[in-house]
């Protein structure tokens, strides 16, 4: 009988030691996705840890405020919003801000699952400002190259990147140019930017690649009269496409 009962003792330890879950959400401070021009999406990783031995299901997966904040879906945020996590694992919860208005706007991502009561929270802030911003072609979590490929049978291809205003003034003095000359240049056909820009309005400058058989990378500069002075630069790149 003795021996029993220290059998069943020494299992139900065991199955308690087995399941044991230890969930963390980092970073475990504020996520800061600093100065976002406003209508702009900036994006920020947390990653949802599952330190335990134990799987753990997930019962939601929630931001708020909603609408400045939101859950970016695939193909970045790896966590379910409902589903399991095994032990030992980790998934991602990629969260974006849209600045709809000037000024912070602190927000909350918030997870809740199972095997416990007690919600993890995460906290955010951002701040929506006027900007004068270069719009890349192709959003993505880091701000990429303009990167293109040229046939020989086809002929060049530009490239069309959109100057925005979001200072609450008309914008004057604006030039703009690629370098280096030759390789690169403005197809001034494409372009729709002129010398002054008003408030909340866009326009396009197009980039026209010239060059050889190599890769090759550029800046695009746009210069204005902008209260804040500062230089645009956006970085170009160009091949033909056999060689890269």
């Amino acid at each position: 009988m003795k021996k029993l009962s220290l059998l069943v003792v020494l299992c139900t330890f065991s199955m308690l030691a087995f399941a044991q879950i230890e969930v963390t959400l980092a970073p475990s401070g504020t996520s800061d996705l600093g100065n976002q021009p406003m209508g702009f999406r900036a994006l920020t990783p947390l990653v949802l840890a599952n330190n335990g031995s134990g799987t753990i299901h997930i019962t939601g997966i929630a931001v708020s405020p909603n609408g400045p904040y939101s859950i970016y879906d695939d193909p970045y945020t790896s966590c379910p919003s409902h589903g399991q996590l095994a032990g030992r694992a980790h998934c991602e919860i990629v969260v974006g801000f849209t600045a709809s208005d000037v000024g912070e706007v602190q927000g909350t991502l918030m997870v809740t699952y199972a095997e416990s009561d007690q919600p993890l929270r995460a906290t955010l802030t951002a701040t929506g400002v006027y900007d004068v911003t270069i719009i890349a072609p192709t959003p993505h979590l880091e701000e990429l190259p303009c990167n293109y490929h040229i046939t020989d049978f086809f002929g060049p291809s530009p490239c069309t990147v959109t100057l925005l205003n979001q200072e609450p003034t008309t914008l004057g003095s604006i030039s703009f140019g690629v370098e280096p000359e030759g390789d690169f240049s403005i197809d001034t056909t494409l372009t729709t930017c002129g010398s002054s820009l008003s408030f909340l309005s866009s326009c396009t400058i197009s980039v026209q690649y010239n060059g050889d058989m190599n890769l090759e990378e550029g800046v695009l500069q746009v210069t204005s009269d902008s209260p804040d002075g500062r230089t645009i630069k956006f970085r170009v790149q160009g091949c033909r496409i056999y060689t890269c």
